[in-house]
């Protein structure tokens, strides 16, 4: 996968997880965001892991989740 293919896949996962987020009522658990957004996006979980914990790290979610 080329950079601009993983550029554009980043952003899919950012946008899918950070979308999940909002959508929830409450607080959402970090493996049901995972799980949540590799089974929209059938894609790997640990790929998905990565993305969730950069954006927990860059504190970007409006609730963290556990």
């Amino acid at each position: 996968m080329g950079e601009p293919q993983r550029r554009h896949r980043a952003v899919e996962l950012f946008s899918s997880a950070t979308r999940a987020e909002t959508l929830a009522d409450g607080p959402i658990e970090r493996e049901r965001l995972v799980d949540g957004v590799t089974g929209a996006l059938k894609t790997d979980a640990a790929e998905v892991r990565d993305v969730v914990d950069g954006l927990i790290a860059a504190r970007l979610p409006a609730r963290t989740p556990s």
